[in-house]
């Protein structure tokens, strides 16, 4: 009993000895540009315009939360509205093998899902010591933008998206699955003039990636992605399917299209050294951009 009791003992002193040594440490950085306009003439441009970004990053022991932000008086000045904030401002708190992303921020599941899209919302990283990790997502990808006859207003109705991607990683491979799905909320904005072209859409798409050793050297790589999606979401439903796996799992509708991308490639590694082959189609470019509609 002695011996334990010390040994707690020792545990505990050693504990408040490594809270005494390590302070919280606080840095960070600003900048700050102005612009100042003047013209004879009738302008819709504000005389002055100011753009801050900075960053602040709080760390104590194995936890850090850094924190970004950008702000300017642009979007006050334009005379019109856009679904885009011009204002942002980010935390992204860490402790260990936890990483978590709020407020305005942006993620990447695959070059061709969320790929650095920027939401107003949350996510996680878990990267455990395992071979398991995980990446999810929620947020509003556009906000509701009424048309108030401007021309330059670019309407949009407010759209929801969430995503996850669940990874296994070993010494000589690693998959991964990826899926996200976006919708529009028909109700969030008035109804939009036809000749807009503004219309409610969602949209599916199911991932796969991965890459293994083939020899010493030799790194194989492939990505695939399925994706759906409905360019409005007003039409009748339909019976009438695509192909790959987004198909399966998604409504289709009369406006729905589908398509499916693909890219694979063979690198070489030799010390700092990198020489790498791939070959994506044109079909795997456009299924890319249309997900991001």
């Amino acid at each position: 009993m002695s011996i334990t009791a010390q040994d707690l003992e020792n545990i505990g002193s050693r504990t408040v000895d490594k809270i005494k040594n390590s302070p919280l440490k606080i840095n960070g950085g600003i900048s700050a540009n102005s612009i100042f306009y003047n013209s004879n003439g009738r302008s819709a441009r504000k005389p002055f315009t100011y753009f801050l970004q900075g960053n602040l990053n709080v760390s104590w022991l194995t936890f850090s939360m850094p924190l970004s932000y950008s702000f300017t008086n642009t979007g006050n000045q334009l005379g019109y509205q856009t679904p885009f904030k011009f204002n942002r401002l980010s935390i992204h708190p860490k402790y260990k093998w936890i990483q978590s992303h709020i407020g305005d921020v942006a993620m990447t599941f695959s070059p061709y899902t969320l790929s650095g899209h920027q939401f107003t919302g949350a996510g996680v990283e878990l990267t455990p010591n395992g071979p398991f990790n995980i990446s999810a997502m929620y947020g509003r990808l556009l906000k509701a933008t009424e048309d108030d006859g401007q021309q330059q207003t670019l309407p949009a109705f407010k759209r929801i998206g969430y995503g996850s991607k669940l990874g296994w990683e070993k010494e000589n491979y690693k998959i991964g699955l990826i899926g996200f799905y976006a919708k529009d909320d028909i109700h969030s904005i008035a109804a939009v003039p036809d000749d807009r072209n503004i219309t409610p859409k969602e949209n599916l798409v199911v991932g796969l990636d991965g890459e293994a050793t083939i020899a010493e050297h030799f790194i194989i790589k492939a990505e695939y992605a399925s994706t759906a999606i409905t360019q409005d979401t007003r039409a009748e439903n339909t019976n009438e399917k695509g192909t790959g796996l987004a198909s399966l799992l998604f409504n289709s509708k009369g406006s729905t299209e589908y398509y499916n991308a693909y890219k694979i490639g063979l690198d070489y590694e030799l010390d700092k050294m990198k020489v790498g082959l791939a070959y994506e189609p044109p079909l795997a470019r456009a299924s890319r951009s249309c997900q991001q509609h």
